[in-house]
């Protein structure tokens, strides 16, 4: 059921107008006739074609007024700008359909509304969007590939698909949803991988357990908010949010840093899942021993040189503090294995790794 929300009557008004004009040159109905709706129209706002109530800043590029900073939306406002649920607006931040611009570090971040109209002016909006954004659970994406659930599973495994969210089901057992349109270009490119015998090293990686379907979703998820932070200090606390606590006290010896960090800390995930969790399955939120944390180590390691630079803890101001130099870490990798060369090119992670993690669905 759905709970009535009253909207902005308006937003950020463009250049002034002249008397009786609105900021497009075009004659306003005085207020009280028909189609006025009980008023005249805000100035500076348009209704674009997405829908009848989305209505944005109108700029008018000959204006003649110095550039300023862009106009921008509430994460709010934009996604019912654009007429998509929750779930659907969080891909489109995810998988860059729009960027969230922080006003300041550590602050609430907005949609540029540029970004939002550009989506508005498409011609199949929005279901152009939502075919972009559409996830399957792994049911559904052996159904769309024309495999089997035990096919499907096995390639997951492997790491040919990388999932783009998870959740729990009601036998509190990970659920994994993937692009349509991630599986649509598998099958496309390795259509061979569909049926028949698998590849000998892949067949021997998952009898010995292997699942590269949290490592992979870990992998996306932590290259989306590097690729959203606003300085260094935000870059260090992904990489520490993905580490357990003693590998953090270990790298992050400074208990002040480590209280930035932990202020910095983002969300992983829409909602805390570790009691949910705790006791059924690995947790997908953590970087597994071995070479994947070493791996979010060593780029902790070097964000916080970086930070430490150019702008140093105690409100991130002040006077830079001496540091003997970086904490060693040594990265060392495993001798790829032949399957890797099928594994999922969307997620950014070393294909050096070998994960050993559930075999839930």
């Amino acid at each position: 059921m759905s709970v009535p929300v009253d909207r902005p009557t308006s937003l950020p008004a463009g250049p002034a107008a002249a008397p009786g004009e609105d900021s497009a040159g075009t004659a306003r109905p005085p207020v009280g006739c028909s189609g006025a709706r009980g008023g005249s129209r805000p100035r500076g706002v348009l209704r674009p074609p997405g829908g009848p109530s989305a209505r944005l800043p109108l700029r008018a590029g000959s204006s003649g007024r110095r550039a300023g900073p862009p106009e921008t939306l509430s994460l709010t406002r934009a996604r019912r700008e654009l007429g998509v649920t929750p779930l659907e607006f969080r891909l489109c931040l995810d998988l860059g359909e729009l960027t969230a611009l922080p006003c300041e570090p550590g602050g609430r971040r907005r949609v540029p509304v540029a970004q939002v109209r550009r989506l508005l002016r498409e011609e199949d909006h929005p279901d152009g969007l939502r075919r972009r954004l559409r996830t399957v659970s792994a049911a559904e994406g052996a159904e769309l590939l024309g495999v089997g659930p035990s096919r499907f599973l096995r390639l997951a495994r492997s790491g040919c698909l990388s999932p783009v969210r998870f959740g729990v089901n009601r036998y509190r057992r990970l659920v994994w949803h993937y692009l349509a349109r991630d599986l649509t270009h598998f099958a496309e490119r390795q259509a061979a991988l569909l049926h028949g015998a698998l590849p000998g090293a892949m067949r021997d990686a998952l009898r010995e357990g292997e699942d590269w379907r949290p490592r992979l979703w870990r992998g996306r998820r932590v290259g989306q908010l590097l690729r959203d932070s606003a300085d260094a200090w935000e870059s260090a606390a992904v990489h520490a949010a993905v580490l357990d606590e003693w590998t953090l006290r270990e790298t992050v010896p400074d208990e002040s840093e480590r209280r930035l960090l932990a202020s910095l800390r983002p969300v992983l995930a829409p909602r805390p899942l570790s009691a949910v969790l705790a006791g059924c399955c690995p947790d997908p939120l953590k970087a597994d021993p071995g070479e994947e944390t070493r791996w979010y180590r060593l780029g902790l390691t070097m964000a916080l040189d970086t930070a430490r630079c150019r702008r140093p803890p105690g409100g991130r101001s002040g006077a830079v503090r001496s540091h003997s130099g970086p904490t060693a870490v040594t990265l060392t990798t495993a001798r790829p294995s032949s399957s890797e060369a099928v594994r999922s090119t969307s997620a950014e992670m070393p294909q050096s790794w070998s994960p050993r993690g559930s075999a839930n669905v």
